[in-house]
Protein backbone atom coordinates (compact mmCIF):
# COMPACT_ATOMS: atom_id res chain seq x y z
CA UNK A 1 0.00 0.00 0.00
CA UNK A 2 1.53 3.33 -0.68
CA UNK A 3 0.14 6.90 -0.36
CA UNK A 4 1.70 9.86 -1.97
CA UNK A 5 1.28 13.49 0.01
CA UNK A 6 2.52 16.51 -1.61
CA UNK A 7 4.64 19.15 -0.13
CA UNK A 8 2.84 22.39 0.70
CA UNK A 9 4.25 24.33 -2.06
CA UNK A 10 3.36 21.18 -4.51
CA UNK A 11 6.83 21.40 -6.89
CA UNK A 12 7.60 17.63 -5.39
CA UNK A 13 5.77 14.76 -4.06
CA UNK A 14 6.83 12.60 -1.29
CA UNK A 15 5.89 8.73 -1.38
CA UNK A 16 5.12 7.23 2.16
CA UNK A 17 5.24 3.46 2.13
CA UNK A 18 3.56 1.56 4.39
CA UNK A 19 4.09 -2.24 3.94
CA UNK A 20 0.87 -4.82 3.77
CA UNK A 21 2.73 -7.05 7.03
CA UNK A 22 2.85 -3.64 8.67
CA UNK A 23 -0.71 -2.91 8.29
CA UNK A 24 -1.63 -6.00 9.34
CA UNK A 25 0.30 -6.09 12.32
CA UNK A 26 -1.27 -2.76 13.21
CA UNK A 27 -4.67 -4.48 12.98
CA UNK A 28 -3.90 -7.74 14.79
CA UNK A 29 -2.34 -5.59 17.77
CA UNK A 30 -5.61 -4.02 18.05
CA UNK A 31 -7.68 -6.65 17.69
CA UNK A 32 -5.98 -8.66 20.13
CA UNK A 33 -5.94 -5.39 22.71
CA UNK A 34 -10.06 -5.21 21.75
CA UNK A 35 -10.32 -8.88 22.86
CA UNK A 36 -7.85 -9.08 25.75
CA UNK A 37 -10.03 -6.09 27.26
CA UNK A 38 -13.34 -8.06 26.59
CA UNK A 39 -12.43 -10.96 28.38
CA UNK A 40 -10.68 -8.98 30.80
CA UNK A 41 -14.03 -7.49 32.04
CA UNK A 42 -16.22 -10.90 31.44
CA UNK A 43 -13.91 -12.47 33.44
CA UNK A 44 -14.46 -9.35 36.15
CA UNK A 45 -18.30 -9.49 35.79
CA UNK A 46 -18.45 -13.31 36.29
CA UNK A 47 -16.60 -12.91 39.50
CA UNK A 48 -18.51 -10.01 40.43
CA UNK A 49 -21.60 -12.33 39.91
CA UNK A 50 -20.11 -15.05 41.63
CA UNK A 51 -19.54 -12.80 44.87
CA UNK A 52 -23.72 -11.57 44.69
CA UNK A 53 -24.55 -15.55 44.17
CA UNK A 54 -22.67 -16.59 47.21
CA UNK A 55 -24.29 -14.00 49.16
CA UNK A 56 -27.47 -14.94 47.92
CA UNK A 57 -26.46 -18.27 48.83
CA UNK A 58 -25.56 -17.65 52.31
CA UNK A 59 -29.04 -15.65 52.76
CA UNK A 60 -31.10 -18.91 51.61
CA UNK A 61 -29.09 -21.29 53.50
CA UNK A 62 -29.96 -18.84 56.74
CA UNK A 63 -33.69 -18.84 56.07
CA UNK A 64 -33.84 -22.53 55.53
CA UNK A 65 -32.14 -22.80 58.65
CA UNK A 66 -34.98 -21.31 59.93
CA UNK A 67 -37.51 -22.23 58.42
CA UNK A 68 -36.84 -26.29 59.85
CA UNK A 69 -36.40 -24.63 63.14
CA UNK A 70 -39.74 -23.12 62.80
CA UNK A 71 -41.27 -26.66 61.25
CA UNK A 72 -39.67 -28.39 64.05
CA UNK A 73 -41.55 -26.44 66.68
CA UNK A 74 -44.59 -26.27 65.12
CA UNK A 75 -44.32 -30.28 64.55
CA UNK A 76 -43.58 -30.29 68.91
CA UNK A 77 -46.31 -28.30 69.61
CA UNK A 78 -48.98 -29.72 67.49
CA UNK A 79 -47.53 -33.20 69.00
CA UNK A 80 -48.68 -32.19 72.17
CA UNK A 81 -51.68 -30.21 71.16
CA UNK A 82 -52.54 -33.70 69.38
CA UNK A 83 -52.13 -35.57 72.16
CA UNK A 84 -54.30 -33.31 74.17
CA UNK A 85 -56.79 -33.28 71.83
CA UNK A 86 -56.69 -37.44 72.63
CA UNK A 87 -57.20 -37.03 75.81
CA UNK A 88 -59.91 -34.93 75.78
CA UNK A 89 -61.63 -36.92 72.82
CA UNK A 90 -61.35 -39.67 75.71
CA UNK A 91 -62.42 -38.17 78.17
CA UNK A 92 -65.71 -36.86 76.50
CA UNK A 93 -66.20 -40.28 75.00
CA UNK A 94 -65.49 -41.96 78.31
CA UNK A 95 -68.20 -39.99 80.05
CA UNK A 96 -70.93 -40.29 76.63
CA UNK A 97 -70.20 -43.96 77.57
CA UNK A 98 -70.71 -43.53 81.57
CA UNK A 99 -74.40 -41.36 80.19
CA UNK A 100 -75.22 -44.26 77.82
CA UNK A 101 -74.31 -46.84 80.66
CA UNK A 102 -76.60 -44.84 83.00
CA UNK A 103 -79.40 -45.21 80.42
CA UNK A 104 -78.98 -48.83 79.57
CA UNK A 105 -78.90 -49.55 83.61
CA UNK A 106 -82.37 -47.15 83.98
CA UNK A 107 -84.25 -48.78 81.15
CA UNK A 108 -83.35 -52.16 82.65
CA UNK A 109 -84.61 -51.69 85.97
CA UNK A 110 -87.69 -50.59 84.21
CA UNK A 111 -88.14 -53.24 82.67
CA UNK A 112 -87.57 -55.58 85.37
CA UNK A 113 -90.01 -53.65 87.59
CA UNK A 114 -92.79 -54.42 84.57
CA UNK A 115 -91.97 -58.31 84.25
Amino acid sequence: VQSQRQSNNGSHSQLHTVSKKELRKAQTNAACRRSRAKRKKEREDLIRKNDELEVERAQFQLKIAELQGTIEALKESRGNATMLDLQTENLLLRAEIKRHKTLVDHLKSITERES
